[in-house]
């Protein structure tokens, strides 16, 4: 009974501790280097503002940005992931130790890497295994370019990136920093059959943009989907490509946009040309967002048929600062069907709620119920413990 009393009161006080701390989890050594609230780009928790919205498209520079001395903690975050997952295992696991560097390195020039130094595959260990090479751990280079921006005045700027990447659009709206553990299933889902690809990829290649009034308008150019493990290089001649068109407004950088996906698939036996396309936006006010996206796509069903799968995926998602930026409850609807012809659609709800406790940090209690045709409902909780340096 003392026990129990002991935690019961050591919960309290870390929730009344939590209402203390003023600042937003973001990566802060861009804090450090500007010398500003994290608020300054950062709706809540790790959605960004029109001001961050900018500073992510401009290469990780502020406008007009003069570099001057260079401190490595100016460019360098550590940060970690720990989880408590019910889903098939019932486990703890350091999901993740990653580290992240980026900004100016000159006039007009600037750089962004991710890099995974240990992430849990989540595999579990097989009964056999006899040696640490089989602990499911694995390094993963997540992203990493060099950009350079030239702004032609205070309305419009010119972008240029070239390396690992992703759709900056598609970043803002979950592939990035986001509420919930787990991302939605239009962006995590393959199509049927043999195709590997899904949004959540980035991929090497080459992107331009430009941006005037806010008005963005890009053209990306990559190897596209040369196989479900990240960073493998494509072997065919083809290069997918993506575009996006997006207009931004209002003060908190609210946003609709477009995006649309041609690529080529070469698997055994088979050779895929497939296109995914569709509508997404980001609503913010100073106290709630509404965020949203469909896509619509169609690939190859096999390699003995010219038939066609045509997918369909979309989510809806709403976020609340309850209190500040410290408590944001937040729900969201995930939809996916990888073939309209079939009854194989995985739907369901997410609610969570994110706890931000201390500095530079937060807590994720995330709850999702899917359901699929003819399997029985999956239901599964999870606990996120992160923080960044």
């Amino acid at each position: 009974m003392k026990f129990r009393s002991a935690i019961f009161t050591g919960v309290i006080i870390c929730f009344v501790l939590s209402f203390i701390s003023q600042d937003v989890f973001a990566i802060t050594a861009f804090a450090r280097k500007y010398k500003f609230d994290c608020t300054v780009c950062h709706w809540s928790v790790n959605k960004l503002n029109k001001t961050g919205q900018d500073f992510l498209r401009m290469g990780h520079m502020m406008s007009k940005e003069e570099v001057g001395d260079k401190s490595l903690t100016d460019y360098v975050s550590l940060t970690a992931k720990i989880r408590y997952n019910t889903y098939k295992k019932d486990t703890f696991e350091e999901h993740a130790f990653s580290l992240y560097t980026g900004g100016a390195l000159d006039k007009g020039f600037s750089y962004f890497a991710e890099m995974y130094l240990h992430e849990n595959s989540g595999s579990v260990n097989a009964a056999a295994a006899s040696t640490d090479f089989s602990d499911y751990g694995r390094t993963k280079l997540a992203e990493a370019f060099m950009q350079y921006t030239y702004e032609e005045n205070d309305k419009a700027f010119t972008t240029v990136r070239f390396g690992q990447i992703v759709s900056q659009l598609l970043y803002i709206h979950g592939i990035g920093g986001r509420f919930g553990k787990d991302r939605s299933l239009v962006l995590t889902s393959t199509f049927s059959g043999a195709n590997p690809y899904k949004p959540f990829q980035r991929n090497y290649g080459a992107e331009i943009s430009q941006h005037y009034k806010g008005f963005t308008g890009s053209f990306g150019l990559v190897n596209g989907t040369g196989g479900k493990v990240f960073n493998m290089v494509d072997d065919n001649s083809f290069k997918d490509m993506y575009g996006t068109l997006d207009y931004e407004f209002g003060k908190e950088g609210s946003m609709a946009g477009f995006y649309i996906y041609k690529g080529k698939y070469s698997g055994t036996g088979i050779t895929d040309e497939f296109f995914q396309l569709g509508p997404m936006f980001n609503y913010l006010t100073p106290s709630f967002t509404i965020t949203g996206m469909a896509l619509m796509g169609r690939n190859k069903k096999d390699a003995l048929t010219e038939k066609k799968y045509q997918s369909l995926g979309a989510y809806l998602e709403a976020g609340y600062k309850a209190y500040s930026d410290i408590l944001v409850p937040y729900a969201r609807y995930d939809f996916f069907k990888p073939d309209s012809a079939s009854n194989t659609k995985t739907h369901g709800p997410v609610a969570g709620l994110v706890w931000r406790p201390f500095t530079y940090g937060r807590l994720v209690g995330e709850f999702t119920r899917l359901e699929q045709h003819g399997t029985a409902a999956i239901n599964k909780f999870s606990l996120e413990a992160q923080y960044m340096f």
